[in-house]
Parts: C-alpha cells; structure tokens; sequence
C-alpha cells in the first residue's frame, strides 16, 4: 500500500509540474504573440513608412542596424561621416533597434534644423547628462532654456574677453615654461602634448569661469580623467538601447562607473563655487568695479581685479533672477566641461597638424615675428590678436578637419519636410558637423590641411552653415568668441618659445569618438626650443 501511495503522490507530482509547464509554455507563447502583432503592427505604421523611405542600410527585425554600429572601432566614424554619405547620399537613417535616427550631412539640410526657432528641443538622449550637468541651457529646452542663456551670455560678452586675455596670457605663458623644462632636462624631446595641453585649458578654464586655480595636481587630473569617462559612457549608452532604461543603467557597471565620476565632477565645482561665495561676501566690490573701467592697450598691464563668470551669476542670483545655488552649480558645471574638454582638444589636434605640416607651422612663425618683433616674452594684447590672420586660419583649418563636437541630436517636435522626405514628429534628427566638414562637395580635397581655404578670398561663396564646430542658430555656442581668443593667445605665446614636429615614426591620427572628438592615441611630438630673435 504504501508503494502505491508514493507512486499515485508522484505521478500526482509529476502531473502538476507538467501542467505548470503548459501554463507557464502558453503564456509566453501568448505574449510572444503579441509582442509579434504589435511589431507587425508597428512596421507598417507611418512613422516606419516615412523613416524606411529614407535611403540607409537594410536593418534587421527588432535590431535594426546595431550590429554595424561599433563605436569601439576605429573606422567607426569614417563609416558613418564619409562612408555611408558617399553610399546613400546626404540625408540617411538608422536604425537603433526600433529607435530611428536620421543623419544630415549638407549645410542646406542642416540650416533647415539649426536656424529654426521651432527645432531647438534636444535629443533624450542628452538626458543622460542631466545626473551631471542637471538642468542647465545644454539639456534644457523652452522657457528654461531662454532663460538660463539669457542668464549666462552677459558674462561672455566682449568686454568680459578682454578682462580674461591676462589670464591667457599668463597660463599658457606658463605652460610654455613647462615645455621648454621639460627641454631642459631631457633634451629635445617627444612627449604626448596631450596632459599638458589638457592643464592648460583646465587651469585657464577654472580662473575664468570660476574665479580661483586648482591646487593639487592630483585634482587636476582625477577633474581630467573623470570628464574624458563620463563623455565615453554618453556614447556608449546611446549605443546600447537596452541601457536607456534608467533602472537598468543604474544597476549596470556603467551605471556605477558613471555615479563615481559624477560625484567626483560635482565635489570639484562644488567647492570653487562655495569658495568664490565666500570671497564675494567678504569683498562684494572686489570683482565688477574695476571691470568696468580697466582698458587693455598694447604693452600695458591690465586690472588685477579678474572677473569671473560665477560672479556674475552669483549677482544675478543676489539680485533675484531664478537661479539658486544648484542652477549655479549646473552652469558652472557646463561651463567648465565645454570651456577645458572641447577647447584642450582643438590645443591638441592644432599642434598635431602643425606639427605634421611644418611649412604651416613656419608661416605662423613669420606672422608672429612680424607683430612681436621676434619678442618671446611679450604678452598678448587685442591689437595682436586681430593682427594674426594666418594663425586664426589654421585654427579655422584644424577644427573643419576636427570638430570638438563632431555632430550634435534634435528631437523633432513637428514634422519637418526635408531633402525631399517627411521626418515624422518624434524622430531624432543627427546634424553632422564633422560630415559637412569633410564632404568633397563642399571642401575639395577634404582631408587635406589647407588653412587658405578660409582666406576672405576663398571664403566668398561658402555657404553659411558650411563651417560650424561650434554650432549654429538660437542653440549656437555662446562661448564661440572666447574660444578662439583663447585658441590665438596661447598658440601665440607656446610657438613663440616652442616648436613642435613629427618623428619618423607614424603616428595615428585615430580620432575616439566620445562626445568631444579626441586622438585616441594621444598625440606624441618632438619638442626644441626656439631661439629668440629679440
């Protein structure tokens, strides 16, 4: 009896597990089906209409193109600026699993998105920054974002410029005194350019827009290392779709990795932000009554009163605007990451190109004694600046061929006609900086380093939007002039004491697409000193 007691109990056992099964079988099968209606569903929808009739790669069921789409490789970008514009024209789509993007690469197509008042909401997948940068006018769209800019411009306004050309002055003056030691002690040399230019930035960069240097070298490069990591996740996590969910992301790896190098970006600007309040409190005149009236002519020193943009949005936040101290901490945040990443980045990539193009590099030198007189010491002046055509060429010249932002997202709140296709509302649209830049049609021979091609001569005719890193229309770059005094005052002070070359050995001039466009590999050059001529 009781061997027929457990083996009725068993095959009861064996029954009820086996209709578990059916249940559980039936129910994914269930839902497998409607997860196969609503993808049926959904590619005959008209969004997927319009994108498909878009040329681009044939995607895959459910992946789309996320296969061809390796940001770890090296011709990854080629691929998709040169590549696939050469094979499927200047407008193409891709397909991110079922997530479509649409890439513009002419400055027609462009000006269509970037000069519109309307087109101005970025993608989400700018959000993923928000953790970092908040709510600032980077990630904000709407009347928030009118009203952070309007906030924020006045402390990039030309005369504000003048009062920071010391500060140029003097860290890239700095700067080149670390080459020419490093010269010193171990002779002519090559060295990767990129840490010291990437001090360089960041120490011009934290004066200005904030008030006060970094002290350790160890917060300069934790700063460093933490910016270059967070740029590299963006790109990572646009490419991985699964990711975009936040719960899942923050329970990833690169979830994690992210939350450490926000943490430690937040405590940097955190602490030179709370530091410059309490100087202000205690010296409230200290920093905008001298600004008005210090004037800056050639050869003399200027105010050592040193305006930062902080303080000016401090006062605003005094005065009442809507900014408290977190908006304070977003702008600044923002500020600083633009101001060191995108601008140590052209540093770099111009040394590398001069350096691979010494007949360049020596009719920047003829230019420079022309207006210094051989002088190495002299700090710049505004007259100078405006004096040195040919070095602002081939500043031109190496930010055509290397954008800082090589391409920027927008998130279409309308249907928009464009190139002869309709792009739903929804829909992620890509202008490509660095695709008009090395289009053939718009720049003959585009690889090549030709800094004449933006002579005034040759620039007649040039389409408007056919040269934009720092963007274009209402969402332009506010920093763009500051940028490029910045750019002539330190290669007008580094050259005068440095020169820079090539050794025989072949370098790769690989771009790593993170957010900023950056050598992947650094960028190593032979360094000597030049002799004065004064």
């Amino acid at each position: 009896m009781d061997g027929l007691n457990f083996e009725d109990t068993s095959s009861s056992f064996i029954g009820v597990n086996f209709l578990w099964m059916k249940w559980i079988l039936s129910i994914w099968l269930i839902l497998l089906a409607i997860a196969i209606f609503y993808y049926w569903k959904w590619s005959r929808s008209r969004t997927v209409k319009l994108i498909n009739a878009i040329p681009g790669r044939k995607p895959l069921p459910l992946l789309g193109n996320l296969l061809d789409l390796d940001v770890y490789n090296e011709e990854f970008l080629k691929m998709m600026t040169i590549d696939w514009v050469k094979e499927y024209g200047p407008i193409y789509r891709v397909w991110l699993c079922t997530r479509p993007f649409v890439t513009l690469s002419s400055p027609e197509l462009v000006q269509k998105i970037l000069a519109s008042s309307k087109h101005i909401t970025k993608s989400s997948d700018y959000l993923n920054f928000s953790n970092w940068l908040g709510n600032c006018m980077f990630t904000s769209t709407g009347a928030h974002w009118k009203n952070r800019r309007r906030l924020v411009t006045p402390g990039f306004h030309f005369q504000n410029h003048n009062n920071f050309i010391d500060i140029f002055n003097e860290k890239s003056l700095n700067c080149a005194a670390e080459f020419e030691r490093i010269i010193d002690t171990q002779s002519d040399t090559e060295i990767d350019v990129t840490y010291l230019m990437a001090k360089c930035a960041l120490n011009i960069i934290c004066e200005t827009a904030m008030g006060q240097q970094t002290k350790l070298e160890k917060e300069k490069e934790i700063y460093v290392s933490n910016i270059h990591r967070i740029c590299q996740i963006f790109v990572e996590r646009v490419n991985r779709p699964w990711l975009s969910n936040d719960w899942i992301y923050k329970l990833s790896s690169l979830g994690r990795e992210s939350e450490r190098c926000i943490n430690a970006l937040h405590a940097f600007t955190k602490k030179v932000t709370r530091d410059r309040r309490e100087i202000l409190e205690r010296h409230p005149n200290t920093c905008f009554d001298k600004i008005e009236s210090s004037k800056i002519e050639k050869g003399k020193p200027q105010s050592k009163s040193r305006f930062a943009i902080v303080d000016w949005l401090i006062q605003a936040s005094n005065k009442g605007a809507d900014l408290d101290d977190n908006g304070i901490r977003e702008e600044i945040d923002l500020i600083t990451f633009a101001g060191y990443d995108t601008t140590s980045a052209a540093m770099v990539w111009f040394l590398y190109l001069i350096a691979k193009h010494p007949e360049h590099q020596q009719l920047i030198m003829d230019e420079l004694d022309s207006v210094f007189g051989g002088d190495q010491d002299r700090p710049c002046t505004t007259q100078d600046i405006s004096e040195l055509k040919y070095l602002e060429c081939c500043i031109k010249e190496t930010m055509r061929l290397y954008p800082s932002v090589p391409f920027v997202m927008r998130s279409l709140t309308e249907d928009v006609e464009i190139g002869g296709y309709t792009i739903p509302a929804g829909v992620t649209v890509v202008p490509s900086f660095y695709a008009i830049h090395h289009n053939p049609c718009v720049y003959p021979d585009p690889e090549a380093f030709k800094p004449e091609r933006f002579f005034p001569e040759n620039s007649i005719g040039r389409h408007p939007y056919a040269f934009i890193p720092f963007s274009a229309g209402p969402r332009n770059c506010i920093g763009q002039k500051y940028a490029m005094l910045e750019l002539k005052v330190v290669f007008a002070n580094m050259l005068r004491r440095v020169e820079f070359s090539v050794s025989e050995q072949v370098i790769s001039d690989a771009p790593d697409l993170g957010f900023v466009l950056k050598p992947k590999h650094g960028v190593r050059l032979a360094i000597s000193k030049r002799l004065n001529k004064s």
